[in-house]
């Protein structure tokens, strides 16, 4: 079922607001428990990304007027409503195409891995999904989209400066052999990574995802990156299972940068080898990866 079946009789989006709608629904599916507040900050409507597409379905869309926000279960927001998309918040009509897209990932969810080889049709659609993704996050951030990725690399939000999540212990990243990708054409350079694998043939830079305040000063040197771990401030990084080498075992995990959290549908759908997560999943993926293996 497209998205489109999902919307109604909403006049068709722009690519611009699919690609929006889509930032937004893929981080609303990726937590267990998720909150509908009203515009006075009361709860309208709690449970799973599932239960809100049936609650919107089942008569929550007739509340449009009063949606204020959609929050995960800890109160932190992903997305806030007002009348017009300004500001930090996003028009309250474009809530519709946010939950039409959630509908669509969950059906997708259905679907096995093993089922999931795309044709090449279906794959092209994909990857246009993809571009359309990094050409809005170009025109929408060119002037200051090195610096924005990087604060996004630390854990930062961008556009207030303040914490956006809690990057992982070095502890913990210390165990995951890592590669950030950088400079230009990087969405191609992380195509090629995921199409063809890592190449023995050519040089390849690794380094820890993440090091222990301690250690910085003599890794830095060792692995030549910038206090000793791999570099964060690009649009993703891809990591090697625990204490596994990236370049002899491959590629295990990817974190897309949340600056291009659009792009990890798709690719998860083109590429079902790999785990593909936000990069402000860093800590629960790789903490929950240590502990399976400690």
């Amino acid at each position: 079922m497209s998205i489109e079946s999902h919307m109604g009789n909403m006049q068709a989006p722009s690519p611009e607001d699919v690609t929006s709608a889509a930032a937004y629904a893929e981080q609303i599916r990726r937590y267990s428990t998720v909150r509908v507040y009203d515009k006075d900050g009361r709860v309208m409507f709690e449970g799973t990304p599932r239960d809100v597409a049936v609650f919107w379905r089942n008569g929550g869309r007739g509340r449009l007027k009063d949606l204020g926000s959609i929050s995960n279960d800890k109160g932190e927001t992903i997305v806030r409503f007002g009348p017009k998309t300004d500001h930090g918040f996003v028009s309250r009509e474009k809530a519709e195409l946010i939950i039409g897209v959630l509908n669509q990932f969950i059906e997708d969810d259905n679907v096995s891995k093993e089922s999931a080889v795309l044709s090449e049709s279906e794959r092209a659609v994909q990857l246009r999904l993809c571009k359309n993704v990094t050409k809005e996050v170009y025109f929408k951030r060119r002037l200051t989209l090195p610096d924005d990725l990087m604060l996004i690399g630390k854990g930062a939000n961008p556009d207030t400066l303040q914490p956006l999540y809690r990057v992982v212990s070095g502890e913990v990243g210390q165990n995951f052999d890592a590669h950030g990708i950088e400079k230009m054409y990087q969405f191609e350079k992380l195509l090629d990574l995921l199409e063809n694998g890592i190449s023995k043939d050519k040089p390849f830079s690794t380094a820890p995802f993440e090091v222990r305040d301690e250690d910085r000063a003599a890794l830095g040197p060792a692995f030549g990156t910038s206090g000793g771990t791999c570099f964060k401030g690009g649009i993703a990084v891809v990591t090697a299972g625990y204490r596994e080498s990236l370049i002899e075992r491959g590629i295990k995990h990817v974190f897309v940068n949340d600056l291009y959290a659009g792009l990890v549908g798709p690719l998860q759908k083109m590429f079902p080898q790999y785990q593909i997560h936000l990069l402000s999943e860093q800590k629960e993926v790789l903490e929950k990866e240590v502990a399976e293996n400690s």
